[in-house]
């Protein structure tokens, strides 16, 4: 899971709220946390509120005890007549567990977590979607918001 190098701390993310709603902005990735687990698959997100400078302009904290998910998009638009592919044709080609995750408002997608010790005891994990053409970087899946989680194989690095 390789990305463009991109010295720029500043990573677009939209926050799924539980509610319904979304918040577009900025995370402020000074440190590398969040590139870091962009590239690799592994890590979590701070459990404290984090800081995001909204796309409508000013910064605010965001706890994500409130979120569904924390989407890393390529770009804030999008496009609506894209059909995401949100399931695997056939296994996999990236090392990880291949999941099959249903949130409580019944959306279901796939993806590739990495198989750690942080993935079992975090409060969250990071998922890379099945769909190389997806505006979709990855996925910051909270435990929270799921009803269901299968995983449906492993795929090891070799």
């Amino acid at each position: 899971m390789s990305f463009p190098e991109n010295k720029d701390p500043l990573v677009k993310a939209v926050i799924h709220f539980e509610n319904g709603t979304l918040a577009k902005g900025f995370f402020d990735d000074a440190g590398g946390m969040v590139r870091q687990a962009l590239e690799s698959g592994k890590g979590s997100l701070p459990a404290l509120p984090v800081e995001l400078q909204l796309l409508a302009g000013g910064q605010e904290p965001i706890d994500l005890s409130a979120a569904k998910a924390v989407f890393f998009v390529k770009t804030f638009e999008g496009s609506k007549e894209y059909k995401e592919i949100k399931f695997f044709q056939s296994h996999p080609e990236i090392a990880g567990l291949w999941v099959r995750v249903r949130f409580y408002d019944n959306e279901v997608s796939e993806g590739i977590v990495h198989n750690s010790l942080t993935f079992l005891e975090q409060p969250g994990f990071f998922m890379k979607p099945p769909d190389p053409q997806s505006n979709n970087r990855m996925v910051y899946v909270l435990k929270k918001s799921l009803v269901d989680f299968q995983v449906l194989g492993i795929q090891f690095e070799f």
